[in-house]
């Protein structure tokens, strides 16, 4: 019931279960290592991956808009978020339609896809979808092999005091474009 599509919502969480359970000072504490880590992290120095976010179960496929965790993450590591324009969804302010038009034109170096379900299982069906519009073949990122599953644990769902984890992920993902 609580807000999770920034580092920012995460952390007003953190501090409102700290209030609640008395515990002001472990939230306190909890809230100023992720501080320092979002502070102290060094962007690669691509410094702007052109990336695409892609949220996925079989058969659906949204972009994720800065407005989400992930492209609150994105940003944080360094990336550089695609879709960041593209019209988001009326009941997924958080997500927009995908647009092969403008990811053909944008051109991202890497993919990334987050799912809730079978990770394994969104991206096979992904890479079916990318194969019956041969368009995507020719995207950077499908070329090079930079078509990322991020984990489901730290993507998918809220992470919690793990953000931290994943923005390790999305910058080591970053850091590992070809």
């Amino acid at each position: 019931y609580t807000k999770a599509n920034s580092i920012a919502d995460i952390q007003e969480t953190i501090q409102l279960f700290g209030q609640l359970f008395q515990k002001e000072s472990e939230a306190k504490a909890i809230n100023q290592s992720i501080t320092e880590k979002v502070d102290g992290v060094e962007k690669a120095e691509t410094n702007s991956v052109k990336t695409l976010l892609v949220y996925g179960a079989p058969g659906t496929y949204l972009a994720a808009l800065p407005n989400s965790l992930s492209g609150d993450l994105l940003e944080k590591a360094g990336g550089e978020n695609i879709a960041s324009d593209f019209p988001q969804e009326e009941s997924y302010p958080q997500y927009a339609s995908l647009s092969v038009e403008k990811i053909i034109e944008r051109n991202p170096k890497v993919v990334m896809l987050i799912t809730h379900g079978d990770p394994e299982a969104v991206k096979e069906a992904f890479e079916g979808e990318m194969e019956k519009n041969a368009a995507w073949k020719n995207l950077d990122a499908v070329k090079n092999g930079n078509v990322v599953v991020l984990p489901s644990h730290l993507f998918g769902t809220n992470p919690g005091t793990k953000v931290t984890d994943a923005l390790d992920v999305m910058i080591e993902n970053l850091a590992a474009v070809k």
